[in-house]
């Protein structure tokens, strides 16, 4: 859910640098320049991942509320599967840090700059999010089935300890997101000691997953088997980083070869799932279905002539820029349209229901866009000035 606008040139200066210091060879340097003149300070491939990993989320989320507004499934419920771009949301957080943090490793001196970006990233927009939605619900309508109290506002504040319920029901997403991080801290404080609590993360994600034990004291999502999503992220970007040593032409066949089995992989799993009817995100098939979809698809950030394809596809890597706050804003807002449109449009058939789903849909993805334009960016701007420039 996170940007990556922090994949800048000091990144892309990692993945075509090996791990040993050296450079790799000459056709590569050329292609790290070609690179730069692409534009710069983005993998275009992520972006494109985490726009449409946006855009799931939200015709998931109109399919479910349409059909549970209108007893009517729009699409005949087609786009059931598109909870997938939570699991691509996860693998792409995983493979990000890595990436990002690997020379950091290790390093503990290198710790306060990382929580600052962590920190600037999640909190400053999550926080103007849930400031107001829950004005409009304290002051305006509460079109949440919850009831909204200053109590619970400020428990929502905190994402490290879950509340007791989300005022924003995406939230629950961000809870893990800030634990995992808060885990590859201990990376960077101390390698040994990062590795062993990484590896005591997935131990006991096994053993309540596999073998129902229950683990007193620590809250439950701490051990969901979405952690195994972050495994697979940080696995690939591990992979990717060393792939970078071999010459172009066999990062180009690996790109594109590895990258095609994941749209065959991913297509699969979705028609599984719409098939199958499965909307538990935790079960084993999308959990691993897209799980390695989403990786098998980072794969085509190797691929030079992917990234100059993508860069010219501004639509999409914009909406790669504005993910986060499309999926923040989305929900409350597709309540909203619903609440707001359904006593002024009539709504009794398989081609009204397709029209109002399209609208609605669109609607959140633009205001999400806009959002990120006018507030995201400058409040991002402002909080890393405050933390970084002003601290120098």
């Amino acid at each position: 859910m996170n940007s990556s606008c922090e994949l800048n040139h000091d990144y892309k200066k990692r993945l075509l640098t090996k791990v040993d210091g050296s450079h790799i060879d000459s056709q590569s340097v050329k292609d790290n320049q070609v690179n730069a003149k692409m534009g710069g300070d983005k993998l275009y491939t992520i972006q494109i991942l985490r726009g449409v990993a946006a855009i799931l989320v939200v015709l998931f989320h109109a399919t479910m509320l349409c059909s549970s507004k209108f007893n009517l499934a729009p699409f005949n419920r087609f786009f059931l599967f598109g909870f997938s771009g939570v699991h691509i949301f996860f693998v792409l957080s995983g493979f990000i840090i890595v990436t990002i943090h690997y020379h950091d490793i290790g390093r503990p001196s290198k710790l306060i700059s990382y929580l600052k970006k962590r920190f600037s990233r999640i909190y400053p927009n999550y926080w103007l999010v849930l400031t107001l939605i829950s004005l409009w619900y304290l002051f305006v309508i509460n079109i949440m089935p919850i009831h909204i109290t200053p109590t619970l506002i400020y428990q929502n504040l905190n994402l490290f300890f879950p509340p007791p319920k989300f005022i924003n029901p995406v939230s629950w997403t961000l809870s893990m997101e800030v634990f995992f991080y808060f885990i590859f801290s201990i990376l960077i404080l101390n390698r040994k000691l990062g590795v062993l609590a990484l590896s005591l993360w997935l131990i006991g994600v096994l053993l309540t997953q596999f073998f129902s034990i229950k683990i007193p004291v620590i809250p439950r999502y701490v051990f969901s088997k979405y952690v195994i999503l972050f495994w697979i992220g940080m696995l690939t970007a591990y992979m990717l980083i060393h792939m970078r040593n071999i010459e172009t032409v066999r990062r180009e066949w690996f790109a594109w070869s590895l990258g095609t089995l994941g749209l065959i992989l991913f297509s699969a799993t979705a028609l599984a799932v719409w098939g199958g009817g499965i909307i538990n995100f935790t079960h084993w098939i999308p959990l691993f279905g897209f799980g390695l979809a989403g990786a098998l698809l980072i794969f085509f950030t190797l691929s030079n002539r992917a990234e100059s394809f993508i860069q010219n596809r501004k639509i999409l890597t914009s909406l790669g820029d504005a993910s986060y706050s499309i999926y923040l804003i989305h929900y409350p807002l597709l309540l909203g349209l619903i609440f707001i449109l359904r006593k002024h449009v009539t709504v009794d058939n398989g081609f009204s229901i397709a029209i109002f789903f399209v609208v609605i849909s669109v609607i959140a993805v633009i205001s999400g866009w806009l959002f990120h334009l006018f507030l995201e960016r400058p409040l991002l701007k402002f909080v890393r000035g405050v933390l970084f420039l002003r601290a120098r």
